[in-house]
């Protein structure tokens, strides 16, 4: 299985994740239970935006992996995704008995699924959700960074959550704007890019 997952490792960093996934899949029929192996197929799933997959392998990696915070940051967005509320409250709670500096996506979630965190009351994002902040000037509070990379992250995190935020969930334009602004604005690789990009193909257009 060494040897696959080294290829598949291979593959994955000229974005063949196709390829890349059917390596680790040999690999896990040969070491079903290595938790690394689960973690890499989470990834390559995501990847492909095939979220249910993605968010199966994730769980067990972050079961298996208690330590690794950011395997259970990454479930937790991706359950959250699938709408499996208890589960991603689970997740997130574990991610923050395991770290003093918690991300953007962290505190916004945290804001979301009503979990006691101080910081989270106070972020820009709960301040939009408050109906105290625009969404433009959330957005561009949020894309106040060191580097443009940095800003654009921040913006399509933010704006993922916005999405899902009870300001706007009875606006499903508004809902679907935030969506795509989150989709276009991440890179290709950043997680909540790809939950908005999973949501919109499901979701059909909003009517004006």
């Amino acid at each position: 299985p060494k040897t696959l997952a080294l290829r598949a490792g291979l593959l994955r960093q000229i974005n063949d994740h196709e390829g890349a996934l059917n390596d680790y899949i040999k690999a896990q029929t040969i070491d079903p239970q290595n938790p690394a192996l689960h973690y890499a197929l989470g990834l390559c799933y995501l990847q492909l935006e095939a979220i249910p997959q993605a968010t199966d392998h994730l769980e067990t990696a972050a079961e298996k992996l208690p330590k690794q915070k950011e395997i259970r940051l990454l479930t937790a967005l991706l359950q959250f995704t699938e709408r499996k509320n208890n589960c991603a409250r689970q997740s997130l709670e574990s991610y923050f008995d395991s770290t003093a500096e918690p991300n953007t996506t962290a505190l916004n979630l945290a804001y979301l699924l009503n979990l006691d965190i101080p910081m989270a009351s106070a972020s820009d994002f709960s301040l939009y959700s408050k109906g105290k902040l625009s969404r433009e000037a959330c957005l561009d509070q949020v894309a106040i960074a060191t580097n443009p990379k940095k800003a654009r992250q921040q913006i399509a995190a933010t704006a993922f959550c916005m999405a899902h935020s009870p300001r706007s969930k009875n606006e499903p334009l508004v809902v679907q704007e935030l969506l795509h602004i989150a989709a276009k604005t991440g890179s290709a690789e950043q997680p909540e890019a790809i939950c908005a990009r999973w949501l919109l193909s499901r979701t059909p257009p909003a009517q004006n």
